[in-house]
């Protein structure tokens, strides 16, 4: 268990954000010993200390290969479990994780695909959002599984963490891994609470005004434009106002279907708008 921690650790500090990319694990660079899976953090790491080789490139669901995990031995009687880690920018809400794999595990123990979502610096847990965790139980057979992604505030993600383990009992038993998908909800309004935001002109050109909630007139906020995909295409911040309206400039955004996202102190408040050049 120490060892597992002391593993964890060395991730957590050392793993740095890249853009998201190879989740159908296609991507692989000869190293002149084995083929090391591109944009992961595996635990290949280990293998000049002596363990197996745990991430390999393997027969795959689709495409040319897939990712096989298996336990990597630290000594003759102690194995530790096998995983890859990406660490990624990312700003939309995922309505759901999916992914193929087979896991020839000779015991009931489950592996497991664990994707965090973060707002803020990602090495502090107080800044996760949205998580799930998919389990995957002993099959033999190619198979999909799914997992909704738990959300606990109306807030957009910064990044997000996929981490993929399989059990440390035996490393012969093998974790294959194909074509992890990350689905966004195309309803704008599965994706919010019902505090909505009153705003006007909609449509709006190049002027949108925003009435600030009571409760909110003595804080801090901070105003969000999201398109209709959940990309962050504007920011602001603003300190205590005088008056309850707040003016965001629009004409430097391109005509379309956008959300309208306030963060306060108190609470969260968002609204559907259109701007129209």
């Amino acid at each position: 268990m120490i060892k597992k921690i002391l593993i964890f650790l060395f991730i957590a500090i050392s793993f740095e954000t890249s853009s998201q990319t190879n989740l159908g694990f296609e991507n692989w660079t000869f190293n002149g010993n084995y083929y090391e899976l591109n944009d992961w953090f595996t635990s290949n790491l280990f293998v000049s200390l002596g363990s197996n080789l745990s991430c390999s490139r393997s027969l795959p669901f689709r495409g040319s290969y897939s990712l096989g995990i298996c336990p990597f031995k630290v000594s003759t009687f102690d194995t530790l479990s096998g995983f890859a880690i990406q660490h990624f920018e990312y700003t939309k809400r995922t309505k759901s994780l999916s992914l193929s794999y087979h896991y020839n595990s000779r015991y009931n123990d489950s592996a497991s695909i664990i994707i965090l979502f973060y707002k803020g610096y990602s090495k502090d847990t107080n800044n996760i959002i949205g998580r799930s965790t998919v389990y995957l139980t002993k099959n033999f057979n190619w198979t999909t599984k799914s997992g909704d992604i738990t959300w606990k505030n109306n807030l957009m993600p910064d990044s997000a963490t996929i981490t993929i383990s399989n059990s440390q009992r035996n490393n012969k038993d093998t974790l294959f891994v194909d074509e992890i998908t990350l689905t966004v909800s195309s309803n704008l309004k599965e994706q919010f609470n019902n505090n909505k935001l009153t705003i006007y002109p909609n449509p709006v050109d190049c002027i949108l005004n925003i009435d600030i909630p009571k409760q909110e007139l003595e804080n801090q906020i901070s105003i969000s434009i999201y398109d209709i995909q959940g990309k962050l295409v504007k920011y602001c911040n603003f300190q205590r106002e005088d008056n309850n309206k707040l003016i965001l400039i629009t004409s430097d955004i391109a005509s379309g279907t956008y959300i309208v996202y306030l963060q306060g102190v108190k609470t969260d408040y968002h609204t559907i708008f259109n701007i129209q050049h």
